[in-house]
């Protein structure tokens, strides 16, 4: 609230010592500043570089990988790994801006409560979301290419902080594309996007040196691909994938091997 607003709030509250100082303070912000009241401050959703000290990415990759196996991340920890993660990326790149990456929007206590599900988070910048932002994801260069000519539609091309599964293998095993996409929305939460597996997959490898699905598959529900269900594998990253591989042709079918991975945002 504003300061005005907590002086009247002060005041409804019979507390004169604060409404006194909190008149005070409006009386000198009028006389220095030209302003009858001062607004709350709006929270920071993207980060300025300028808010942490570079630091080496195996450097912030050690002290989150034990604040994840002991179950105590915090949100500036959260932050401070990704904005790094995302520089290395951008530097990797060729790019002369950094991305605009967003802020974590979960507190401590529910990091934990998405820890113990065996949740963690991304954040994602919006320029990474959009098909051309596959080109800042560090794939292997045929791969990589070979995306950017096809036609991909996701789901939503807006990132965020991005809650997502961080089972080594395909989590919901044995399901139909159509029972997948049922229980994610009584969950509340969608398929998972091309994107946001090849950035959770990579933080994996950061985390434990492999990538996600080396013995499975997970269908990407979230993004299509000339119509077909992507899917995900670590032969993303090994450059034994193949886009014909890569695209499910159909939601009824069910196959030991395959699974599916979901994300989701804090809800309001």
């Amino acid at each position: 609230m504003s300061i005005k607003e907590a002086r009247n709030w002060f005041i409804e509250q019979g507390d004169d010592v604060l409404a006194a100082q909190a008149t005070v303070l409006l009386q000198l912000a009028e006389e220095r500043h030209g302003v009858d009241d001062v607004p709350p401050s709006t929270p920071k959703t993207i980060f300025e570089a300028s808010e942490y000290e570079p630091n080496s990415l195996e450097d912030v990759i050690q002290r989150y990988r034990e604040a994840w196996e002991g179950n105590s991340l915090t949100p500036d920890l959260v932050n401070e790994t990704w904005l790094t993660f995302w520089t290395v990326k951008a530097q990797e790149g060729g790019l002369e801006q950094e991305l605009e990456v967003p802020r974590c929007d979960r507190t401590t206590e529910e990091l934990a409560a998405l820890k113990t599900a065996n949740r963690g988070v991304l954040l994602l910048p919006d320029s990474v979301m959009v098909q051309q932002g596959i080109a800042l994801l560090g794939l292997p260069t045929r791969i990589k290419n070979s995306l950017l000519r096809t036609k991909l539609t996701n789901s939503s091309e807006v990132g965020g902080c991005i809650s997502v599964e961080m089972d080594q293998e395909s989590p919901n095993k044995n399901m139909t594309g159509r029972e997948l996409g049922k229980k994610f929305a009584e969950e509340g939460r969608e398929g998972q996007r091309l994107q946001t597996y090849v950035v959770a997959s990579q933080f994996n490898h950061l985390l434990t040196d492999h990538y996600f699905d080396e013995q499975s598959t997970s269908l990407l529900l979230g993004t299509r691909g000339r119509a077909n269900v992507m899917t995900g594998s670590a032969r993303l990253f090994t450059g034994e994938w193949g886009l014909s591989q890569s695209q499910y042709h159909g939601l009824l079918g069910r196959e030991e091997s395959f699974g599916g991975r979901s994300e989701g945002r804090k809800r309001v």
